[in-house]
């Protein structure tokens, strides 16, 4: 039931018109970005909330190649390992020796067909293949530290590699796959966590509440556990190299709005990063109700 509700529930796409006249001003590196305009669209089988902003970017670097834009830090998923470069998962933790590491989980399009020397040959392919890069980071001493519980919207989802084969590789010379040595496959749930920089836009709506105002909780609204249910960041494309300058419109398509958002009062917060990794300031829409942006 639970894949069934994923299936409906996170349907939220980005994609974007990008257009805008591209200055010759001198802007900082760090993106500066300002709100422009919010509708909604009620379509037959999924709405379409439309938010364009402005933006200026000194070097112009904003935007992230789907395609290629798969390693660290645009990697989407991290897993964690031990001081044995053993992955650390809820039914091994009787057997994890901390000190605990980060390791990105890094999924590419390809499937491995044999080994030359100590280099992995891989051919393309539809299927994506994951591979668990050994890139360590000093998480904690202490096992108790690792998050396996769905901390809200805190972009975490604990069940992403539920019965998924993964076999161990380290990246060498020119990013060449090398199976590491006791590579290990293993067939279990493993703590996930969404890497924030895998998106360069981040969007989180809030409710307003008297004079405060609340991120929405859509775990209870819809009474799931569904972690990605309400996690609308996207991938804003490379368009122009020179870009420094215009405007941005992202659309997230999805059949929850409605729902979440009924006739309360409602505002967007959202940021963007450049691939410097340049954080932009922070930006509110206006207050809305959804019928007063209904077209």
């Amino acid at each position: 039931m639970k894949r069934h509700l994923k299936s409906i529930w996170f349907i939220s796409v980005l994609v974007l018109t990008l257009t805008g006249c591209f200055e010759k001003d001198v802007f900082p590196d760090t993106p500066k970005i300002a709100f422009e305009d919010i509708v909604f669209y009620d379509g037959t089988n999924t709405d379409s909330l439309i938010l364009t902003f402005s933006f200026e970017d000194g070097n112009g670097d904003i935007g992230i190649n789907e395609g290629s834009d798969i390693l660290p830090p645009f990697h989407e998923f991290d897993v964690y390992i031990d001081s044995r470069d053993s992955l650390v998962t809820e039914s091994n933790l009787n057997e994890v020796v901390p000190p605990i590491y980060l390791a990105p989980l890094i999924t590419q399009n390809f499937v491995p067909i044999g080994i030359s020397g100590n280099t992995l040959i891989v051919d393309p392919s539809e299927n994506d293949y994951p591979v668990l890069a050994f890139g360590r980071e000093l998480f904690s001493e202490d096992v108790a530290d690792i998050p396996f519980e769905c901390p809200g919207l805190a972009n975490q989802d604990r069940n992403f590699l539920t019965n998924t084969t993964i076999t161990a590789y380290d990246f060498g010379e020119n990013s060449n796959i090398i199976p590491t040595t006791g590579a290990q496959v293993v067939n279990t749930t493993i703590p996930v966590n969404r890497v924030e920089s895998h998106y360069n836009f981040i969007i989180e709506f809030q409710k307003k509440v008297g004079e405060n105002y609340v991120p929405l909780n859509y775990q209870d609204i819809f009474g799931t556990e569904l972690c990605d249910v309400g996690i609308f960041n996207g991938r804003i494309p490379v368009y122009d190299p020179e870009g420094k300058s215009g405007n941005i419109t992202y659309s997230i398509q999805s059949v929850i709005l409605r729902l979440a958002f009924l006739d309360d009062v409602i505002r967007a917060k959202f940021y963007v990063y450049d691939r410097a990794g340049n954080k932009s300031n922070e930006v509110f829409t206006p207050d809305f109700v959804l019928s007063e942006i209904t077209q």
